[in-house]
């Protein structure tokens, strides 16, 4: 695991984590639930580098959550 970030980004008032595996090249998210509990969804985004950073927040002001995860290129 290289990174984590934890956000609210599906909306729904509770705490999401997402996380990138830079072996395997990809971003999965662990959706949040009441109580605390947290669910895998099935979504992984692929990345074309090793996957680096990841950040949650507001990126276009359109008051959702969303993620954003940089790559690491190798040469």
């Amino acid at each position: 695991m290289t990174d984590v970030a934890a956000g609210d980004v599906t909306s729904d008032g509770n705490v999401d984590v997402a996380y990138v595996n830079s072996r395997h090249n990809l971003a999965k998210i662990l959706v949040g639930g009441s109580g605390g509990s947290f669910l895998l969804v099935p979504l992984a985004v692929e990345s074309n580098g090793a996957g680096g950073a990841i950040v949650t927040g507001d990126f276009i002001g359109d008051g959702g959550g969303h993620l954003m995860m940089s790559e690491n290129h190798r040469p």
